[in-house]
């Protein structure tokens, strides 16, 4: 099931078009016991090449970025300098034609994908880093102007990263508007 659909009717004199923007990923409810869809984003590997993927979270009333390690039957978010357990439900990314691209202090691409919020405000989006030899992901923060990281129980702030973007999928469909006899 896709994310969105924003439907946008163009009209001509015999025809009419319509211009379909359809988001390329959806968050989907999982348990750390379930199968990993074949579409689940990978982000990275630990530093000990376990595979890592996005998902997210809720955490104290907000809802957190998280980084799913399948080969350990954990999750980890970053919250307040600790890198925290969530527990067994998060949803997992899941999506096509998605990429990683390169940003720095708070900056952010076109097309990133929000993953949650914090109760201040700040839409919180995916992003990942090189880090003490894994690639990892974390939350980017616009407001703190950097990428938060968990591992090895702490919290990290990283000021130069990579951020998820996507980019919608367009269709133009055609449905006459007059009958041929």
């Amino acid at each position: 099931m896709l994310c969105t659909e924003f439907v946008v009717a163009l009209f001509s004199y015999f025809e009419k078009k319509f211009l379909i923007f359809q988001m390329n990923y959806s968050w989907v409810p999982t348990t750390i016991h379930a199968p990993i869809p074949l579409n689940a984003v990978l982000a990275g590997y630990d530093s000990d090449g376990s595979r890592i993927f996005v998902g997210r979270t809720y955490f104290q009333g907000d809802q957190i970025p998280c980084k799913i390690i399948p080969a350990k039957a954990a999750a980890y978010i970053s919250y307040n300098g600790t890198e925290h357990y969530v527990g067994n439900y998060f949803e997992i990314l899941c999506g096509y034609g998605l990429r990683w691209i390169s940003a720095s202090h708070g900056l952010v691409p076109n097309g990133a994908i929000p993953a949650g919020y914090c109760r201040s405000g700040d839409t919180l989006l995916v992003g990942r880093a090189h880090f003490l030899g894994s690639l990892t992901p974390g939350k980017v923060s616009r407001l703190n102007r950097c990428l938060y990281v968990p591992f090895n129980g702490r919290e990290y702030a990283i000021p130069v990263y990579e951020v998820l973007v996507s980019n919608p999928l367009i269709h133009l469909s055609y449905k006459s508007s007059c009958s041929i006899q």
